[in-house]
This record gives C-alpha cells, sequence and structure tokens, in this order.
C-alpha cells in the first residue's frame, strides 16, 4: 500500500498554487483521509491523520481564537490544515 504524505498531496493539480505558510517540518504526516469542513468545531469530527480542508469563513475572526481552533485540530493529530484564500483572506 502506498502511503500519501502531506508534501505528495501538494504536488497534485488540485493544490497547484499551493504555499506552505507554517508547519513545514509536518509535511512529512501520513494522510489517512481528507476532510471538508464547514463548520466552526471541526476537531470534535476527528479522529487524527485527516488532511483538513476549510475556508477563511469557518475559522474564528480573532487571533487569539484563531491560535486555539489550531491547537484543538493539532491535539486532534491531524496530518495538516488548508486554508483557502482569495476570498476572504490574502
Amino acid at each position: 500500500m502506498t502511503m500519501l504524505t502531506v508534501a505528495d498531496a501538494l504536488q497534485m493539480t488540485e493544490f497547484a498554487g499551493a504555499e506552505v505558510v507554517a508547519g513545514a517540518a509536518g509535511l512529512t504526516q501520513t494522510v489517512d483521509w481528507v476532510y471538508n469542513t464547514s463548520v466552526p468545531d471541526p476537531y470534535n469530527w476527528l479522529n487524527g491523520g485527516e488532511l483538513v480542508l476549510t475556508t477563511a469563513r469557518n475559522m474564528p475572526a480573532t487571533p487569539a481564537e484563531q491560535v486555539q481552533y489550531i491547537q484543538a485540530l493539532a491535539q486532534r493529530h491531524i496530518a495538516g490544515l488548508v486554508v483557502t484564500v482569495g476570498r476572504d483572506i490574502e
């Protein structure tokens, strides 16, 4: 069985133009599942190993809340977080 890492996923056409802005050390994490979320608390449904896809609209507004959001995802041992940019975030 072939293992897909976050770095491998970022080479896919679907992620063309993606840029790693934090967590480069996690690029070797294995992706067990891709999870597309539109809820403000996705960590309640994660088991670990997910590559979480979301938009800025689903994330908290303040920097402090964003830190808590990312920490909650990290505590669930996700493989990575992909946030789309352009409409809500530059």
